[in-house]
């Protein structure tokens, strides 16, 4: 599998995310925004996540190749674009199930909790054997993470509240 297939599976992944964001936010948070239709609202979250997406492909290609060279850099790369294409046939049946069946929010969002904890654990695993597989840098490998996955995350989290507040119409 190329790059480019995998980079479509990436934005596919980023889609699902932003239809799922889009009904918790229809279902929890509010009805009425200022956006004239649904849609918008949903490129809206897609933008967010494809932007979330590319920065933090952008961020680990700089740490990565600065840390532990090119090669090992691109080994990294390879396999965090199949994660993410992972991540995003895990959410495919949810998707499905919201959309066509109304599965209920509580569900979706353990769903979806499962799924990155999953893909999240995944991700340290890999980075722990292509970065420091042969050596006992156990500090080193949380720091890498936390900084990497953790924190980009929460900032991820805390974008998309602030859109939601800053479009939506308080009565």
């Amino acid at each position: 599998m190329c790059i480019r297939d995998r980079s479509f599976l990436v934005l596919q992944t980023c889609l699902l995310f932003a239809i799922v964001s889009f009904l918790y936010t229809q279902d929890c948070v509010a009805d009425t925004f200022i956006l004239s239709s649904q849609y918008q609202l949903v490129a809206i979250f897609f933008g967010v996540f494809v932007g979330y997406y590319a920065l933090k492909m952008l961020i680990y290609w700089f740490v990565n190749s600065v840390f532990f060279g090119k090669k090992k850099s691109t080994r990294w790369l390879k396999s965090f674009l199949f994660i993410t294409s992972f991540e995003g046939v895990a959410l495919f049946p949810l998707v499905m199930l919201q959309s066509y069946f109304d599965l209920s929010i509580q569900n979706a969002v353990f769903y979806v909790a499962f799924v990155i904890v999953l893909v999240k654990l995944l991700l340290l695993y890999k980075s722990y054997v292509v970065f420091f597989g042969h050596k006992t840098f156990f500090l080193q490998i949380i720091l890498y993470f936390c900084a990497l996955e953790i924190m980009p995350l929460l900032s991820l989290w805390g974008v998309l509240v602030m859109i939601v507040d800053y479009l939506k119409i308080n009565f």
